[in-house]
């Protein structure tokens, strides 16, 4: 799996995302560019899954709006230090943006977002991609815990399958508290 990790400490979020469950089992392929340029030349160079990048203001949405253009099919993941992207980290159709400080959590929650696209493993040691299992060759999707606690001032934020799964679980196993959920929709 190409990963192109464009910003600051590249090096050590390269080792954040390759310590994440999602990528336990991967053959990781990391490009790290050191400046915008160098950045285009790698996306121009590989056909990169996950792009993730970690430039702070204007510099990061032109670095996201050039992602998006070269290799749209990517899942891409924007640590923009400023919540006020929101609406553009939709143009370019971002799997996860944080305004959050970036930490291991922060990492994992992202590539979390990525792989539920593409390819995933849930927690009963099922490997999905295209919603079969490459373990037992059965259908199926992942319950992955969204975002959120379930509170009024904390909802769950459902922005795929796997979140919708992961309600349906909860809701059907007796839990007598429905959560407060938001529903995370993207047009086409």
């Amino acid at each position: 799996m190409d990963i192109v990790v464009y910003g600051r400490d590249g090096t050590a979020l390269t080792g954040m995302i390759r310590d994440t469950a999602a990528m336990q089992y991967r053959l990781l392929h990391f490009l790290t560019p050191v400046s915008y340029d160098a950045s285009l030349a790698a996306l121009h160079s590989s056909v990169p899954e996950i792009i993730c990048i970690a430039v702070p203001g204007a510099a990061g949405m032109e670095a996201a709006i050039a992602a998006h253009e070269l290799c749209p099919k990517a899942s891409l993941v924007w640590f923009a230090e400023d919540a006020a992207f929101g609406a553009q980290s939709y143009r370019v159709d971002c799997r996860y943006l944080t305004a959050e400080p970036v930490n291991e959590a922060v990492v994992a929650e992202a590539i979390r977002h990525c792989c539920s696209v593409s390819g995933y493993a849930d927690t009963q040691g099922h490997q999905y991609v295209d919603n079969v299992c490459l373990v037992c060759k059965q259908a199926g999707f992942a319950l992955i815990k969204p975002s959120g606690s379930g509170s009024s001032s904390d909802p769950y934020q459902l922005s795929c399958a796997e979140h919708l799964y992961w309600l349906a679980d909860l809701v059907n196993s007796g839990n007598n508290s429905i959560p407060y959920v938001v529903l995370l929709y993207r047009s086409a």
